[in-house]
């Protein structure tokens, strides 16, 4: 069971969001472990924002709305990899959250 907390509630999910199969190598990333533990101290430290105000914020990486959206669901999908490093991310009437574990802001290693 997975969780998010909003402005109101308290969101329960079965499971996470993650890439459709026809999309599993649409994008490329050139990111450095540094800056995904700084986009889940954003998302964690700003939630419940939409994307086009993540990339506002996410001032050392260029995404677009579509990309990154698509770069959180990456995350979600290769949960080994990005295991408190980076995420995992929920969306809930549009708005993006970091799923509540045992592990909140990331720490660089």
């Amino acid at each position: 069971m997975y969780e998010i907390i909003t402005e109101k509630n308290l969101i329960k999910f079965d499971s996470l969001p993650i890439l459709n199969h026809n999309t599993v190598n649409k994008y490329t990333f050139n990111i450095i472990d540094e800056d995904l533990y700084k986009i889940h101290n954003i998302i964690y430290e700003n939630p419940g924002l939409e994307l086009k105000d993540y990339i506002q914020l996410i001032d050392f990486c260029v995404f677009t709305e579509e990309s990154l959206e698509y770069f959180f669901l990456l995350c979600n999908q290769y949960k080994n990899t990005f295991y408190k490093v980076c995420g995992p991310f929920a969306c809930h009437q549009g708005k993006w959250y970091i799923v509540n574990y045992n592990f909140t802001k990331c720490d660089k290693r």
